[in-house]
């Protein structure tokens, strides 16, 4: 007999199991972790492009003072750029060949996935800036014991 038969699912143990069953379901949390990808993506696009600085511009008028700066990334920094595509696109084709969500639109959905993280590991400066920082906090790291 099924375990999930026996539970009573009118009592509140039995409505709290159910929505964990409901919400760790694969359509769900898959639904859930797209919205939250493409999100991040939206707002590295945004940061990349400068839109809050931009519309500030618009309402308040240029600032006294302006600077801008440029950086050629040398051999390491363009490496840690590589493994970080290599590192999440494997994580991206495993989640989504894993889920029985949506089954018949994997092949769109890794296409766009993938171009998508393409996008922020080699050409959205921000996104690289946040990577490289990550890097080098790991790297500084004192592990106590």
């Amino acid at each position: 007999m099924d375990c999930l038969a026996l539970l009573d699912w009118t009592g509140p143990l039995g409505k709290a199991s159910l929505l964990i069953r409901l919400v760790s379901s694969d359509r769900i949390f898959f639904f859930a972790f797209e919205i939250a990808f493409w999100l991040f993506v939206i707002a590295a696009y945004l940061k990349e492009k400068q839109f809050g600085r931009r519309l500030r511009r618009k309402i308040f008028g240029p600032p006294g003072l302006e600077a801008t700066l440029s950086v050629k990334r040398g051999e390491e920094s363009w490496n840690a750029f590589i493994l970080a595509y290599g590192i999440a696109s494997v994580v991206f084709t495993e989640v989504i060949g894993s889920t029985s969500a949506f089954p018949n639109h994997k092949t769109i959905l890794m296409v766009s996935n993938l171009g998508a993280l393409l996008y922020l590991s080699f050409f959205n400066g921000w996104f690289r800036n946040r990577v490289l920082g990550l890097i080098l906090k790991a790297k500084t790291f004192e592990e106590k014991r």
